[in-house]
């Protein structure tokens, strides 16, 4: 079974990936999370990608810190340099990346483009679903049906 690709993935329904500048408060970047449903925003220097903020970044280096998020700046806490992959990449190397790193959101990019973003609860839905299909295909074959390959 091949495995489905990223950018399989995206072309499938990309959601708008939330962005901050880099100087933004932490504040502004919650507020873009909270817009696009996210649990992580991109932090741009124009059109660079400088870091990324996530929800647990938030938790730890602002709430249990004692500082506000309005007067904390994004590039003050960001996590960086961001790891990104390309379209190529599948699934099951997404995974594995984003589990050796810890971390739960990925950007795709082609270059220097923004492809958009994956977050690990998309890879997994969408791992079940290409296993699922995997399977009927086996029962078909095994059952007399049409070789699924």
């Amino acid at each position: 079974m091949l495995q489905s690709r990223i950018g399989d993935l995206l072309a499938a329904g990309a959601r708008p990936v939330p962005q901050v500048e880099h100087d933004a408060t932490v504040f502004d970047a919650v507020t873009a999370m909270v817009q696009c449903d996210g649990g992580a925003v991109l932090v741009v220097e124009g059109e660079r990608i400088v870091g990324i903020l996530t929800e647990r970044d938030y938790l730890r280096r602002v709430a249990v810190q004692g500082r506000t998020s309005k007067n904390t700046r994004v590039e003050e806490i960001m996590a960086k340099p961001v790891v990104a992959v390309g379209p190529e990449r599948t699934i099951g190397e997404c995974l594995a990346l984003m589990t050796a790193h810890s971390f739960r959101h990925l950007p795709v990019i082609d270059g220097e483009r923004l492809l958009g973003m994956v977050a690990m609860r998309d890879l997994m839905a969408r791992l079940a679903e290409d296993q699922a299909a995997h399977i009927e295909q086996l029962a078909r074959y095994i059952g007399g049906g049409d070789y699924p390959g």
